[in-house]
């Protein structure tokens, strides 16, 4: 074989070496990059989407489990469980009251 075919061969190949490497690790860099990113979107846009579908009156694709029904009273005020702990009734303390 011809020496410059040979040196032009092996010029070649260290070439190549040399460069895939690096290529390499930067395609392998930025998919896992946009995977990350492609995750994040997954997992967020859906429940945004539902977020707005709900603000504009139509029904969620994740219903709420353990929602209580709210009544209304015959004055029309909405009747809610009492949102803190329960305050004991005057019969049942037995706490001195200080006058």
């Amino acid at each position: 074989m011809n020496s410059f075919k040979e040196l032009e061969n092996d010029q070649i190949r260290l070439f190549a070496e040399a460069r895939h490497k690096r290529v390499y690790d930067r395609v392998y860099g930025s998919l896992g990059s946009l995977r990350f990113i492609s995750s994040i979107i997954e997992m967020y846009v859906p429940v945004m989407a539902d977020t707005v579908v709900s603000l504009t009156g139509g029904s969620s694709l994740f219903p709420q489990e353990n929602v209580e029904e709210e009544s209304t009273d015959s004055n029309g005020d909405i009747q809610r469980p009492p949102s803190g702990p329960a305050l004991p009734d005057d019969d049942e303390t037995d706490i001195p009251r200080i006058n």
